[in-house]
């Protein structure tokens, strides 16, 4: 009985380490496990961060993408609304954009010019930019200029004046591309032209109000002293020279006025005046001057038939 009992106890010892080992092994499998699920947590949790910083990304180049189209679009839509003409061409004066300014310029109705014709099709490119332009843009990279061009198949139109700009550069794939921008200054040309001809007439002005202020100090005495000389005269032949001065100088003087009316800008008044008067007086003068033996003869007849035609 005594050995049935040791041997039991032996046993029942056995049994509690064995049942301990299990219950160790169940710890650390389970340990192992617990491990194993935090790893995948983990990575589980760096994923989905990875995943939220992807969608960021992605949300932010959307947002880049439309903030683009929509520069995209402003820019577009004020190069079509611009009055300046606009023109892209590619390295064989392929035109590759053409918007709608230069499609109404050029194009006979508003259907526009075909994308990648070439620039030969147009009539009016081909004097606006030149072969010898074409190649220093190509040497420089930038050309800048005004041009006065006429349409070869409209011989008719008049000639009109361009500010033609011309740039080249490269597109995202290294092709060489040309944006030529067209602006009509013809207007402007012409202001300018009426500006220089009233600063023009603004200088004849003032020279000529100093002429004929001089030319007024000058008759002024020769006017005085031809009247008191023609008052005091007693010979007919001297009295009438000296009448001749006196209308001569009264001509000078109304010559005067004329001048100075004209570069004051002012309104002149008109008066009758006997043309056959002027024309007699005009003669004597010049009989006065004529050499010994050379005579001047007039025919009224002539000379009224003449003044009725103008």
């Amino acid at each position: 009985a005594v050995v049935d009992l040791a041997e039991l106890a032996d046993r029942g010892l056995v049994a509690g380490l064995l049942l301990v080992l299990l219950l160790c092994w169940r710890l650390v499998v389970q340990r192992a496990r617990q491990r194993e699920l935090e790893a995948v947590n983990r990575r589980l949790e760096h994923e989905q961060l990875r995943l939220m910083e992807t969608n960021a990304e992605l949300s932010a180049e959307q947002q880049r993408r439309r903030s683009a189209e929509s520069s995209r679009e402003h820019l577009l839509a004020a190069i079509d609304q611009t009055d300046a003409m606009v023109l892209i061409l590619d390295e064989q004066k392929r035109i590759v954009f053409a918007n709608p300014t230069l499609r109404a310029r050029c194009a006979t109705d508003l259907r526009g010019v075909p994308t990648g014709c070439p620039m030969s099709d147009l009539p009016l490119l081909v004097p606006l930019i030149s072969e010898s332009i074409w190649e220093e843009l190509l040497a420089a990279g930038t050309w800048r200029g005004t041009r006065a061009v006429r349409c070869p198949e409209r011989p008719a139109d008049p000639i009109w004046h361009a500010d033609l700009a011309l740039k080249s550069f490269r597109s995202t794939d290294y092709r060489r591309f040309t944006i030529a921008i067209v602006r009509d200054i013809s207007h402007e040309i012409e202001l300018e032209a009426k500006l220089q001809h009233a600063q023009q007439r603004e200088t004849i002005g003032t020279l000529t109000t100093g002429i004929a202020h001089d030319f007024g100090n000058l008759l002024t005495p020769i006017l005085a002293l031809s009247k008191e000389a023609h008052a005091s005269c007693a010979s007919p032949e001297l009295a009438k020279t000296l009448g001749e001065i006196t209308s001569a100088a009264e001509r000078g003087r109304q010559l005067v006025r004329s001048l100075m009316t004209f570069s004051r800008g002012t309104d002149r008044s008109s008066r009758k005046t006997h043309v056959a008067q002027v024309i007699e007086e005009a003669l004597s003068l010049l009989r006065s001057a004529m050499p010994p033996g050379v005579t001047i003869e007039h025919d009224e007849e002539v000379i009224g038939k003449a003044l009725a035609h103008h």
